[in-house]
């Protein structure tokens, strides 16, 4: 039985909060770490940047949400986009509960980010998700748009993960694509930043 989100469900723990329950394997770091990156993407450098503000950083506060199972997705973000997460979460489970064919019991864990490319001076110019390591991605996106490339190379800008999220049972790699792409579309909105446009292929992580 698959059981909806409430709101005592939310649990914005506090700056005592042990860090490797967020994020188990935190330990892991450094660029030379590609191939245990591409299998845990969320020991990329560039998530645990994030995760490294707890504490000292609004942007940066934990998140856990809890099921039948125990835990059910873990992210770091801020509050605003923690909302987002809940209320999609909350009616994707919903969803999946009116449709006896569309149960997921993945034991696979499935990993999501929201990452934006800025310029030099740390101002979002272009937002986008990704479900594999962001290095990678960022990679990706400067070998296919310019614009990026220019940003990157010539003008010291960089990209920055804002969301990252680790999903597992109830949480399928589609509900991670929504939930990202709801917080996308927030943060764009919000901030009056550009989508980037383009397939991005889910990877699936144990």
């Amino acid at each position: 039985k698959l059981n909806t989100i409430n709101e005592d469900q939310i649990l914005i723990h506090n700056n005592s909060h042990n860090l490797n329950q967020l994020y188990p394997d935190h330990s892991i770091r450094g660029a030379n770490n590609r191939n245990v990156f591409d299998k845990k993407p969320w020991n990329a450098p560039s998530v645990q940047e994030l995760t490294s503000q707890r504490g000292h950083n609004s942007n940066a506060n934990p998140l856990i949400i809890e099921g039948n199972k125990g835990d059910i997705l873990k992210g770091i973000g801020n509050n605003e986009d923690h909302k987002i997460v809940k209320q999609t979460l909350s009616q994707l489970q919903l969803n999946k509960q009116n449709n006896k064919f569309n149960h997921n019991n993945n034991k696979d864990k499935v990993f999501g980010a929201v990452y934006e490319h800025k310029d030099s001076f740390g101002k979002p110019q272009i937002i986008s998700q990704t479900y594999n390591t962001p290095e990678i991605q960022f990679t990706q996106d400067m070998k296919s748009h310019q614009a990026i490339k220019n940003m990157h190379v010539y003008q010291g800008g960089k990209g920055s993960v804002v969301w990252s999220g680790v999903g597992q049972y109830n949480v399928s790699s589609n509900d991670m694509q929504n939930i990202t792409q709801n917080i996308v579309d927030r943060r764009a909105k919000e901030l009056q930043i550009q989508k980037l446009k383009g397939p991005k292929p889910y990877s699936k992580h144990g």
